[in-house]
């Protein structure tokens, strides 16, 4: 990749993430490298596993501009992206952070014990059912869980003493900036993040240094930047995709499937305007590569 965008242009700078800390971290080492450069323009952050429309990007910035924002999101519904954080707004429809789905899950997952180990304890066997129906993955849940999961792979029942002594009264909630947001309200957030960012680079600047790692994965969220400009009354507003094709990830086979078809569709809306003879070359190739 490096080598391939170096040959298109001169003017391009890397930078290396030499221990994987999360996507604020990464953004944190990149931001730093514009900082020393005393850089004021405008900075797009985009995660690296994205295909875009390029009607949507071109319309994003300009909205971005139009609205003087000091970040915009792209967003997208819910439903359409199961596994992207969601987007958390006040009553007036502002951003006021984005949580992941893992961080979700946790606190459901708390309060379902919480609820349960009042009555009885939970034979550990019909837990781990619990725990994985919500997380899918024994490394997820021994990462929300901890030492928890542990005394549940071992077949021990949960109970309240249990569950008290591994978990404090705030981890059964989920605040943003001191204002706790009820599970109900995370749980039936609409708006997913599609990890699209546009900042001014004083906005990302001041932001970016304000993240920690006080989260179920302990890693130092992008998302986080949402919370920080919301604490110093920044403007962040959202752009939503007219379809879930504008933003498309490809971290998994059924994903780049999603994609491969996708382009199929647009190649053939797009042959069925072209004149007799001609093909477009853009989309044959972009399937290809699919």
């Amino acid at each position: 990749v490096m080598q391939t965008a170096s040959s298109l242009r001169s003017n391009i700078l890397y930078c290396y993430q030499a221990s994987q800390r999360g996507t604020g971290h990464a953004t944190k080492i990149a931001a730093n490298v514009l900082a020393s450069l005393n850089y004021t323009g405008d900075v797009l952050v985009v995660a690296g596993d994205k295909i875009i429309d390029k009607n949507f990007l071109q319309e994003f910035i300009e909205q971005f501009y139009a609205k003087d924002c000091d970040l915009l999101l792209a967003s997208g519904k819910a439903n359409h992206y199961p596994a992207s954080g969601r987007i958390v707004s006040s009553p007036s429809s502002a951003p006021l952070g984005i949580v992941e789905v893992f961080d979700i899950a946790k606190v459901k997952i708390l309060n379902i014990l919480k609820t349960r180990t009042r009555q009885d304890e939970i034979p550990a066997e019909e837990l781990e059912q619990i725990v994985l129906e919500e997380l899918q993955d024994d490394k997820k849940a021994a990462l929300a869980l901890g030492d928890l999961w542990k005394i549940i792979l071992a077949g021990k029942p949960i109970n309240d003493y249990l569950l008290k002594k591994y978990f404090t009264a705030r981890d059964f909630t989920y605040q943003i900036n001191s204002i706790e947001i009820p599970l109900v309200q995370l749980e039936n957030a609409s708006s997913a993040n599609l990890s699209v960012y546009l900042f001014k680079a004083g906005a990302l600047f001041y932001a970016i240094n304000q993240i920690g790692s006080d989260n179920a994965q302990n890693e130092e969220y992008l998302t986080d930047v949402v919370k920080a400009l919301a604490r110093g009354d920044a403007k962040t507003e959202t752009m939503e995709v007219k379809s879930p094709e504008q933003i498309m990830a490809f971290n998994t086979p059924e994903e780049l499937k999603n994609i491969k078809h996708a382009l199929k569709e647009k190649r053939i809306k797009v042959e069925e305007h072209q004149p007799e003879g001609r093909r477009p070359n853009e989309w044959i190739t972009a399937i290809k590569q699919a």
